[in-house]
């Protein structure tokens, strides 16, 4: 049997299909033909359609088999109705039959054509659709790429414009540090010279009271009196409770009168201690200025070793994170020797402080005591008339009294070395105590700094070793010529300190 095949091609497809095609078969019945759905759009409704009803199956209908001229199986009539002759069927020539089964044929592969071709159009709609999905998702992966790409660039752009920003902020900050410093400096050393014009007005104080003191040696005993009575008002009044005492021992006279002699050494003993203690005072006074004149030589050091540290930290910041990490060491264990230096120099303040206002008050007492004497030779025989009366009427009891104050003065006085003993014992300790801490600390840091230098020496490269190795020499370099530096300023300063309490000390002795 002979195959013939037909070639193909759909709409919109280069692809070629081969459609066999059977020849027609005698021996096979013929078959009915299914109309096509009306949902083909290739389905043309006949001619006759508007005049038949869709559901008449009557409609169109071709026999599937020629027609049976056999009688039926009934012989007998089971009616009386009369049988028509039963009419011949067509008889369809055999070329007839023969083009309407190869018509048939050709109708189905047409529809299976067309619904290949409508499948292949199905196919590369889908192919198109999905391509052009795919180009808009990379078209939206390009855009949202790009769009991530000019927000990366924005924010490297305001992260740099911020670090120049903060780089900017942090020299302006620095050379405002640099300038207060020098301002500081300034008015330190405005200072310096205002102490030291200061102490030379005391000089010339010292000397002038000194002179005062040779010219008033004849009206000295009268002072004394004076200022032994104010000493006593000081003594919280005491001598005002023992006057109030003394009065209710008027009839001892005979004890008063062989105590008076001890009485008068006793006040002698007490205007020495006096005088020893004025000397004291005045030359605690320079001291307080030389140690005040070294403790802010000190402050100026500190500042200065302060801001070298922050300038080295900075730039060790802009090269190296290790070198940041070990000057950030090295500024803790700064910082905490800077905040025990403080509470100490506050203490020290705190001390200076009390020790001016006790200057302060001594001062206004010395210029009250001045305006004083200038009434004195007014008052003297009024107040030596005054006394005299006083040391009649407090003859009988004031011997004894006297001796159980200079007992009571006594132990008072030994209590109160006890507790400045004690006191300053404490303090000694609590001092020890915290420079033990504070070095046991920096001791710690030491170790600590050293084991993360080593080990983060260790995780660098040979070359940034090497770059690291040439780095800390160059600024052990300068470190050595800033401290030299630093120590030949130190110096100058302690010899100009010296030779002005050398020239201060020869003054002093020579007058």
């Amino acid at each position: 049997m002979q195959k013939i095949n037909r070639r193909v091609k759909a709409e919109g497809s280069n692809e070629v299909m081969l459609v066999p095609v059977r020849p027609g078969n005698a021996r096979r019945r013929p078959q009915l033909i299914n109309p096509p759905s009306t949902n083909d759009v290739n389905y043309q409704l006949p001619s006759t359609a508007a005049s038949t009803h869709p559901n008449d199956i009557v409609h169109h209908f071709k026999p599937t088999k020629q027609p049976n001229d056999r009688p039926g199986t009934t012989l007998t009539a089971l009616n009386n109705e009369i049988m028509a002759p039963e009419a011949k069927p067509t008889i369809v020539p055999a070329h007839l039959e023969d083009e309407r089964r190869k018509q048939r044929q050709r109708l189905i592969l047409d529809r299976k054509l067309k619904r290949q071709r409508e499948k292949e159009l199905r196919r590369l709609q889908r192919k198109k659709e999905r391509q052009e999905k795919m180009r808009r998702e990379k078209q939206q992966r390009l855009r949202e790429q790009r769009k991530l790409r000019e927000e990366q660039k924005r924010n490297l752009k305001l992260q740099q414009q911020q670090r120049r920003e903060q780089q900017q902020r942090e020299l302006n900050e620095l050379k405002q540090k640099e300038n207060d410093l020098a301002q500081e400096r300034q008015q330190r050393e405005q200072q310096s010279q205002q102490q030291q014009q200061i102490l030379s007005n005391l000089r010339r104080e010292h000397e002038e009271e000194e002179k005062q003191r040779k010219r008033d040696e004849a009206e000295e005993e009268r002072r004394k009196a004076y200022l032994q009575r104010l000493k006593e008002q000081e003594e919280q009044e005491k001598v005002q409770r023992q006057e109030v005492k003394r009065q209710e021992f008027e009839k001892r006279l005979i004890e008063e009168r062989k105590q008076e002699e001890e009485r008068k050494a006793y006040e002698q003993k007490l205007h020495k201690e006096h005088e020893q203690r004025l000397q004291k005072e005045a030359d605690d006074k320079a001291r307080q200025l030389a140690e005040e004149h070294e403790r802010k030589r000190l402050q100026d050091e500190e500042n200065r070793r302060r801001l070298e540290i922050q300038e080295n930290q900075r730039q060790e910041q802009m090269k190296n994170q290790l070198d940041e990490e070990e000057e950030r060491l090295r500024l803790e264990q700064l910082e905490e020797e800077r905040r025990v230096e403080e509470r100490e120099l506050a203490r020290l303040r705190e001390e200076n402080r009390r020790r001016e206002e006790l200057q302060l008050k001594r001062a206004k007492e010395i210029e009250h005591l001045e305006e004083q004497q200038r009434k004195i030779a007014e008052e003297e025989e009024r107040i030596q008339t005054e006394l005299e009366e006083a040391e009649r009427q407090r003859q009988l009891e004031h011997e004894r009294k006297l001796q159980l104050a200079e007992q009571e003065s006594k132990a008072k006085e030994e209590a109160r070395k006890r507790e400045e003993e004690r006191e300053e014992q404490e303090r000694l300790m609590k001092l020890e105590k915290a420079k033990r801490i504070a070095d046991k600390r920096a001791e710690q840091l030491k170790n600590e700094k050293l084991k993360n230098y080593t080990e983060r020496l260790a995780k660098l490269s040979e070359e940034d070793q090497k770059k690291f190795l040439e780095m800390r020499k160059l600024r052990r370099a300068l470190k050595e010529k800033k401290m030299k530096e630093i120590l030949k300023k130190k110096q100058q300063l302690s010899t100009d300190s010296n030779s002005n309490n050398e020239a201060f000390i020869a003054n002093t002795n020579h007058e």
